[in-house]
């Protein structure tokens, strides 16, 4: 296990006309906590071929934060992709074909970010 704690939030900015009368379709007024504990079986002195000991401490916590990282970005990309999807269906209930035509292709794109963070993640614990 390994110990950490984080916390985030999501903010979203935008113009309003000045009417407080309007839905943003999600919110995201949660705040996550995550507490986790770490241990080790090893030390954090490595040797290298050069002949000199140092530290990777800061630098194994970053990778795990970040491995966590990614896997939440993706599953918040998927959420918002399903809230897409809906107006999607809506739009074109409506007829407003090339709307739902451009949101589809904004959900592909997301498809493939994650991809891209799925990558990273690999490459991350090579």
């Amino acid at each position: 296990m390994s110990e950490h704690s984080h916390e985030h939030t999501h903010t979203h900015s935008h113009p309003h006309d000045g009417s407080q009368d309007h839905d943003h379709g999600h919110s995201h007024e949660t705040m996550h906590d995550h507490e986790h504990t770490h241990t080790h079986t090893h030390p954090h002195e490595h040797e290298h071929d050069h002949g000199h000991a140092h530290s990777h401490e800061g630098e194994g916590k970053d990778i795990e934060i970040l491995g966590l990282l990614l896997d939440h970005w993706a599953d918040h990309n998927q959420e918002h992709a399903k809230e897409y999807k809906n107006w999607v269906d809506k739009m074109n209930a409506v007829g407003k074909t090339e709307v739902s035509k451009a949101i589809e292709e904004a959900i592909a794109l997301i498809g493939q970010a994650d991809e891209h963070l799925m990558e990273a993640k690999k490459a991350l614990i090579k």
